[in-house]
């Protein structure tokens, strides 16, 4: 698989492309955190997951690792923000699909009044052959995640 450029939290605001997707959930942080943290978990909320497993020992926290297979993509990640229900982040650092140079995707829960906004940020970088289809790419990521998160939504309200 590819290797991409490890990034940081602070590559959303430099980013060539970026997309933000928000759902408000009728729930504190914490059961959506939950959700979010538990790997084997997203094959049940997530669509067209396949897999979603921890790769690392310690599972959680900056530093960890995951492997995904979601659709057609396999993705090999490293979590870079771990903020318990606050901030969840990580680049993708290997890929079988050969569309960008570094990548990362974030998780914000933002506190309300008896809901939650989760905020999802995916900033990437295209590679140069992928550039004209940098518009397609952000289409399908804005898609995967909308109905992520609304399967999110669905699953932590059905649970709490």
């Amino acid at each position: 698989m590819p290797t991409l450029t490890s990034v940081e939290t602070n590559f959303a605001a430099s980013a060539h492309r970026t997309v933000t997707v928000e759902q408000v959930i009728a729930s504190t942080p914490g059961p959506i955190w939950a959700a979010l943290v538990d790997n084997p978990g997203w094959t049940t909320w997530y669509p067209g997951m396949k897999r979603c497993e921890s790769t690392s020992d310690p599972a959680h926290g900056v530093g960890s690792t995951r492997t995904v297979e979601v659709g057609g993509l396999k993705a090999e990640e490293t979590f870079v923000a771990w903020e318990p229900e606050k901030l969840w982040a990580f680049t993708i650092t290997k890929t079988n699909l050969p569309m960008a140079k570094r990548f990362l995707e974030q998780v914000e829960l933002i506190a309300g009044d008896g809901v939650t906004t989760a905020r999802y940020t995916g900033a990437f970088e295209p590679m140069l052959i992928t550039k004209p289809l940098a518009g397609l790419i952000e289409r399908q990521i804005r898609t995967a995640w909308t109905n992520g998160l609304a399967g999110l939504a669905a699953h932590v309200t059905s649970t709490s």
